[in-house]
């Protein structure tokens, strides 16, 4: 199936991007960023660790968020094990201990300032952006992709009005379709019946689900080929553990330069 644009603004790296959105069985620019944030975290862990930079602001907001914080421990335990996460969450939970009065009585919660749902935020303002000006009617009908309802209705915003309804009416046989399997779905729970459940079926609970919210960054990267680094040398990880052990007796401060 052939969905890359034509258009100069729409060609290119780009069209390679908005045609892998449309491959998936899912809202598109809600897979793109997450596969963005999973490549971020693999990023942080693997290259970053040990920047100045990264140190201080995971002491700023005591680390990431509460969803990005735990899709940092899935990626790391997928990828090399518990050592970079580890490294980074001693700095903010010392930081927590020296401040622990404060941050009990303050009125914020310092994970609000999670540099990870900014670039979230950056990566979705883009992949919005992208379909926004160069999804055709003809390529969603013929995808297998549902966008959730906050994407389709910022992609909709600027469309002609014939465009928007062309949209919509195919976005209405989509969400159709799931109807009809969570109806067969639950039609075949019944006592009587003999028919096996078909993978649609029964993944139409959680297209449903996503067709109206969105998709969980942790569902978002199950399945997702990940290659595993090459195992770490135990003289490696004694001669990094003998660096951190010199790095943590001068943590860093606010006051250096990110």
């Amino acid at each position: 199936m052939r969905l890359r644009s034509e258009s100069e603004k729409c060609g290119g790296i780009l069209g390679a991007v908005y045609a892998e959105g449309l491959e998936q069985e899912r809202c598109p620019v809600c897979y793109l960023v997450s596969i963005s944030e999973a490549r971020y975290a693999e990023a942080l862990l693997y290259e970053n660790v040990l920047d100045p930079g990264v140190r201080v602001r995971f002491i700023e907001s005591l680390g990431l968020c509460a969803s990005h914080a735990w899709l940092l421990l899935d990626t790391a335990e997928k990828l090399y094990d518990r050592l970079g996460v580890s490294i980074l969450y001693l700095d903010a939970l010392k930081s927590s201990l020296e401040s622990l009065d404060r941050l009990v009585e303050g009125d914020k919660d310092p994970s609000e300032r999670c540099f990870m749902c900014r670039y979230s935020e950056d990566a979705e303002d883009r992949y919005v952006k992208l379909y926004r000006e160069c999804l055709k009617p003809e390529d969603y009908r013929r995808s297998g992709a549902v966008f959730c309802l906050k994407h389709l209705r910022s992609i909709l915003r600027i469309r002609g009005e014939a465009e928007r309804k062309q949209i919509l009416e195919i976005h209405r046989e989509k969400l159709g379709k799931i109807v009809e399997n969570l109806e067969r779905y639950i039609a075949k729970h019944s006592y009587d019946n003999k028919e096996p459940i078909t993978k649609e079926e029964a993944k139409a609970a959680e297209q449903a689900i996503a067709s109206l919210k969105g998709l969980r960054t942790h569902i978002n990267i199950v399945g997702r080929h990940i290659e595993r680094k090459e195992p770490i040398a135990r003289r490696t990880v004694s001669m990094l553990s003998n660096i951190y052990r010199e790095i943590f007796k001068h943590p860093p401060t606010a006051r250096e330069k990110k």
